[in-house]
């Protein structure tokens, strides 16, 4: 029997405990000293093991939580970056315009349509009022001009200043993005599964305990698109089968020979069959002659046949 030495806490002196208690009395000191069983510190080393192990696919299921807006939507925001910046430079360009040019356009503007407007007056041989009421209508053409040119420059400031900020707004998120991913360097995640879908599997696998690293995980979501694959091709299978199917029977149905008592039921495309009794046709053909011209048309049409 295994005997093993335990020291005891109160008076520090040396005890003796067999293999398998879990209790000794100090001799000198009578402190009651609890003895640790072998197999207990086993299993306590065993169960610490696997509980570090499921924190460890906790704290991972929870980085790549953290990783999947960055890699799914990094390009995303860039592009959207990029689209504001351009409505920036072009309400910049609109601004300059109207701050720049928007008095000479004006005078040019006016001057070309009062211009027009004595043109047609004289031209028309107008009357003196109608000539005054020209010339204001030219003269009201100035604050007109003045006043749309002024509204497409405050159009253009405000353009530029929401502009601005969404490109602020989208160049904060690339920061953020820039800053998870560095903190994050350490999740070994290969780049084609930087995919929304291939991180929600491994996040949700880790966090289910199904796999306790990125290699099982990994491993489980390829056997996922594997299974994916297989179903998929088995439902392309069942479909290519049942379109085959559904052609057949509409062949059968339009394109199919009947046999019948003289010729065969013909079926043309889909056009319901007319029968005729051959009886009558003949008795037609020796009595009035009409058989003459319809046994030859029904004997030959695709959509008639003759029964007795």
């Amino acid at each position: 029997m295994k005997i093993k030495s335990v020291t005891c806490p109160n008076c520090g002196s040396y005890l003796k405990a067999e293999e398998y208690e879990t209790r000794v009395k100090c001799e000198f000191c009578g402190s009651l000293v609890i003895v640790e069983d072998s197999r207990s510190e086993g299993y306590n080393y065993e169960m610490g093991s696997e509980q570090a192990k499921l924190d460890s696919a906790k704290k991972l299921a929870s980085d790549v939580n953290d990783l999947i807006g960055p890699y799914c939507h990094y390009e995303q925001t860039r592009a959207a970056k990029t689209g504001w910046e351009n409505k920036i430079s072009s309400s910049t360009n609109s601004i300059n315009f109207y701050e720049n040019n928007g008095k000479t356009v004006i005078y040019i503007a006016c001057g070309f349509f009062a211009l027009m407007m004595l043109i047609v007056s004289v031209s028309n041989r107008l009357s003196i009022p109608l000539f005054l009421l020209m010339g204001a209508i030219s003269v009201l053409s100035f604050p007109l001009m003045a006043y749309i040119f002024l509204g497409n420059l405050k159009t253009a400031k405000k353009n530029l200043a929401v502009a601005s900020e969404n490109a602020k707004t989208e160049d904060n998120k690339l920061k953020e993005y820039d800053r998870i991913i560095d903190e994050h360097r350490s999740v070994n995640l290969a780049p084609k599964y930087r995919n929304e879908e291939a991180m929600i599997f491994i996040r949700d696998h880790l966090l289910s305990r199904e796999a306790i690293n990125m290699e099982q995980a990994v491993t489980q979501y390829e056997s996922y698109l594997k299974q994916q694959e297989i179903i998929r091709l088995q439902q392309q299978t069942i479909n290519l089968q049942q379109q085959q199917l559904n052609n057949k029977s509409t062949q059968q149905r339009t394109g199919t020979v009947l046999s019948g008592p003289v010729g065969g039921r013909r079926v043309g495309n889909g056009t319901p069959m007319q029968g005729h009794s051959l009886i009558l046709h003949i008795c037609l053909l020796l009595f009035c002659g009409v058989g003459l011209i319809t046994i030859p048309y029904i004997t030959l049409s695709k959509n008639h046949y003759w029964h007795i």
